[in-house]
């Protein structure tokens, strides 16, 4: 069995080496957690030794650093989290080929890589190329000499440090290196994210309509069935956002001080709080986002039905609590999709301001209400028994992520989750609307203001 931690294996993007991870594995290092960076072999060739092996022509040098690095710290008894910044996407992916769970407990293992984390990076599918003609993708950011490509330094900021501190751009410059141009060329052979849970960043997920193109759809419709939850960052307006929060932070106030009576989810810290019912605050890229319900429908089926609107507030001060793990399918339900929940927080979550604890890929554990405690009805149903909370962590430990305001979370009805206590100052409000499968008997109803009518269509029923 796996120490309890796992190994934090940090990969870096094109042109850079690992040094400028330093800030953040240092943090990470006091929390107690093992990091370690690869030297990507493709980068700073032209500070190698003479005795150093010839400039890469492909990637297969990089993916064979960050594989052996991995399975070093595998084969010393840890599970691994593989960190890839940028290109490491690209050779992350590749790397991991059969070191996912499923594959080494097939070959008899006990450790695994059993999360990517992917930091604005390129997440592409089998068969792809970044540079397929061996010319540069972008041409005027880039100066190449042989078989070596060097960064133009008049685009650095434009490219990759105008959003840095003097300081942290003083660390990047220092990492910069030339890199192989062979490195760009080669096609991929595996896609770690169809088959390794997953958190991305990338660089793009619109299409030319506002909407996931058809890669992205299909990588946020495969996070659904495999993990449950899938997060797209930066689709509502940040303007929008505010205008709902001002009121519902207030209003949350006024609920608070009711205490007991108040309408609280398993303690007084975790209120159900529904949205103000008046046009001003309905803002359809919040309410029916197009790409949510894209989503929604690509995993339901046409025209889900949205039949229930409401939030949940975590408030600060008082004696911090958190809700027990639970399901909000606290009744028998179908071991497949059909109902997802549509959460919009409305500013950044975090483990401080009470970002939710979640359980990935329990959406698919076959205990059903058998598993739970507390009848549909009563005010702490759904509670997950301690013995299945105890197996499954030493399969998936749970997590709490950081949600970035102006994103949208969808997540299956039976994931796990639990509310956690706000230990910040200011009250983190997150909208919850649920879309049920059309072919769902389900007989809750939303009502509709007259002003709203005309929006609420495209979310369906």
């Amino acid at each position: 069995m796996a120490n309890r931690k796992p190994v934090l294996v940090f990969s870096p993007g094109a042109w850079h080496t690992p040094e400028y991870f330093q800030p953040t594995t240092s943090r990470l290092i006091e929390a107690g957690f093992t990091c370690d960076a690869v030297s990507l072999p493709s980068v700073g060739a032209e500070l190698k030794s003479p005795e150093f092996p010839s400039i890469p022509q492909s990637f297969d040098a990089d993916v064979t650093a960050i594989r052996e690095t991995i399975l070093e710290h595998l084969d010393a008894g840890c599970d691994v989290v593989l960190i890839a910044h940028s290109y490491s996407g690209v050779v992350g992916s590749e790397a991991v080929a059969e070191l996912d769970t499923t594959s080494r407990t097939r070959a008899g293992e006990t450790t695994a890589v059993i999360h990517l984390i992917y930091v604005s990076a390129l997440v592409v599918d089998v068969g792809s190329q970044l540079w397929p003609t061996g010319s540069p993708a972008f041409p005027d950011q880039v100066r190449v000499e042989g078989d070596l490509v060097y960064r133009v330094p008049e685009k650095l900021d434009e490219v990759f440090y105008g959003r840095c501190t003097p300081a942290q751009r003083e660390l990047l410059v220092r990492c910069q290196r030339s890199h192989a141009r062979g490195a760009f060329t080669s096609p991929t052979t595996h896609a770690a994210w169809r088959v390794i849970p997953t958190t991305s960043e990338t660089f793009s997920h619109r299409g030319s309509e506002g909407v996931l193109d058809a890669r992205n759809l299909e990588k946020a419709v495969g996070a659904m069935h495999r993990d449950g939850l899938v997060v797209v960052e930066d689709v509502i307006s940040h303007d929008a956002l505010d205008h709902l929060n001002k009121k519902m932070v207030e209003d949350a106030r006024v609920l608070q001080d009711r205490g007991e009576d108040g309408p609280f989810n398993y303690n007084t810290g975790n209120i159900q709080q529904d949205a103000p019912p008046v046009a001003e605050y309905f803002n359809p890229t919040i309410f029916t986002n197009p790409i949510a319900t894209q989503i929604t429908t690509a995993v339901l089926g046409p025209r889900p039905k949205w039949t229930f609107c409401s939030a949940n507030s975590a408030m600060p001060g008082g004696t911090p609590a958190r809700q027990p793990v639970h399901s909000d399918a606290d009744f028998q339900h179908p071991d497949h999709p059909f109902a997802l929940v549509v959460n919009v927080p409305l500013v950044t979550m975090t483990p401080e301001n009470g970002s939710t604890e979640i359980w990935l890929g329990t959406h698919k554990h076959d205990a059903n209400v058998d598993g739970q405690e507390g009848a549909h009805g009563e005010r702490a149903s759904g509670r997950i028994r301690d013995s299945l909370l105890a197996e499954r962590k030493e399969v998936c430990p749970p997590s709490q992520p950081v949600i970035q305001k102006g994103s949208v979370v969808i997540r299956d009805l039976r994931l796990w989750h639990a509310g956690m206590p706000n230990l910040a100052r200011d009250v983190r409000v997150m909208l919850a609307m649920i879309h049920f499968a059309p072919w769902y008997r389900n007989s809750m109803r939303l009502a509709v203001l007259r002003g709203h009518q005309a929006c609420s269509g495209k979310a369906g029923e």
